[in-house]
């Protein structure tokens, strides 16, 4: 048989599902979405046939609830950014013990590019800086410095190395938002002045290209030295 995609998977869990009010719109927003950022894919997958997909959807309404699960779940743990998609539509919150682990592969995911693409406008995950600036106030609100900090460095780090590499940088916005909660927290943190400033250094120093959240950084640094 042939292998069904997420959509019907999706529509026909819905179906088992008992007094199920899922609508076709909303069981659609399940799949991975493209980068909003990302450039056109250069492959497309053809469309199957009405046919074919009237006989598939007819096959997955007769499975199992556990069935259907069980398989979009073996998909997703095989798929990174397929699993952070589930989590932001469905809402699911990560542990705090995990929130670290979490935020160090969305950092990966959102960073990450094809070598062989270099001085292109290359496709991009959007949606994995949208999780980590999500964790980042997480963090933040947790009063986890000792754990963020090291974090904003790799994303500095990684990210400008991104940026660096590609043709327009398309991905500064992103990143800028990722640091935005982190600079304001800075100004009223417990952290020792002197430990502040050391990061504010830091940040610029990592900068492959000199413009990541660069006037807002040296703002907060001047501020920091006035008090020092």
């Amino acid at each position: 048989m042939t292998k069904p995609t997420l959509e019907q998977a999706f529509m026909a869990l819905a179906g088992n599902a008992p007094k199920a009010e899922t609508s076709d719109n909303s069981i659609r927003t399940a799949t991975l979405k493209k980068s909003r950022k990302s450039v056109p894919a250069k492959k497309t997958s053809p469309k199957r046939s009405s046919s074919l997909q009237q006989e598939l959807e007819k096959t997955l309404s007769k499975q199992s609830k556990k069935t259907l699960v069980d398989w979009i779940m073996a998909t997703a743990n095989s798929d990174p950014k397929l699993l952070r998609q589930l989590k932001q539509e469905f809402s699911i919150e990560v542990s705090t013990h995990d929130l670290v682990a979490d935020t160090r592969n969305a950092i990966a995911n959102a960073t990450d590019f094809d070598e062989r693409e270099m001085n292109h406008n290359f496709d991009f995950d959007s949606h994995a800086y949208v999780t980590t600036a999500k964790n980042f106030k997480k963090l933040i609100k947790a009063d986890r410095w000792d754990e963020l900090l090291p974090l904003t460095l790799e994303l500095m780090e990684k990210g400008s190395y991104q940026m660096e590499m590609s043709d327009e940088g398309m991905m500064l916005d992103d990143i800028d938002d990722c640091l935005e909660s982190v600079i304001e927290s800075m100004y009223d943190s417990h952290l020792p002045v002197a430990a502040r400033i050391k990061w504010c250094e830091a940040m610029l120093k990592t900068d492959r290209t000199k413009c990541i959240s660069t006037r807002p950084l040296k703002a907060l640094l001047a501020a920091l030295r006035e008090i020092s």
